[in-house]
């Protein structure tokens, strides 16, 4: 088994999820991405295209290795701030005052 990347967050994962820009294949340019949302309502953003991967076995101590850290390359932000409307309460009609 082999170890690419080290994530760690203060806050918990809730999405995570992979990309490619840009989107055509024949690009020489295209990156490999990983996007990751995390419960503190920020998206973090990793490139992941060029890994450096530790070969492990069942018997290596995970705490005495010197696993790969990624920095984050963009973060969104504002996504917290969202206004969450149902839909039912828009089609049924108002109530009247008893």
């Amino acid at each position: 088994m082999s170890i690419h990347h080290l994530l760690t967050a203060k806050s918990r994962f809730h999405d995570v999820r992979f990309c490619y820009f840009p989107l055509d294949a024949s690009d020489p340019n295209q990156r490999e991405y990983l996007l990751v949302a995390c419960e503190d309502g920020k998206v973090r953003v990793f490139d992941v295209s060029n890994p450096n991967p530790i070969t492990i076995d069942e018997d290596t101590d995970l705490d005495e290795l010197d696993l790969p850290y990624l920095d984050p390359v963009a973060l969104f932000s504002g996504h917290s701030n969202r206004c969450v409307l149902s839909l039912s309460s828009l089609a049924s009609p108002p109530l009247e005052p008893l």
